[in-house]
């Protein structure tokens, strides 16, 4: 398997759920950027209720909103990444 940054996962997942492909050279900006993440964040919200997926993931969820509430960027994205990660591995 390819070893991708995190920055090059939530891109992936971003754009296998219908999201605008970022042009490379921003692809950085995910853990750097709320304008970037956000975007992220609604589509595995969407993800969650579209694929009935909620019981599943209902922990990552939590972590994610409980980053949110933290204002912290580093957080929100580490949460992301966690989200990511699982979903690729059972959530597909």
């Amino acid at each position: 398997m390819e070893n991708k940054t995190d920055n090059e996962l939530i891109e992936d997942f971003y754009v296998s759920q219908g999201g605008k492909p970022a042009i490379k050279s921003d692809i950085e900006f995910y853990s750097s950027s709320w304008d970037m993440i956000m975007p992220v964040v609604g589509k595995i919200r969407d993800t969650l209720q579209d694929n009935s997926l909620y019981d599943k993931a209902k922990h990552l969820w939590e972590i994610i909103c409980i980053s949110l509430s933290t204002a912290e960027l580093k957080c929100v994205n580490l949460a992301v990444v966690q989200f990511i990660k699982w979903y690729n591995d059972h959530g597909k």
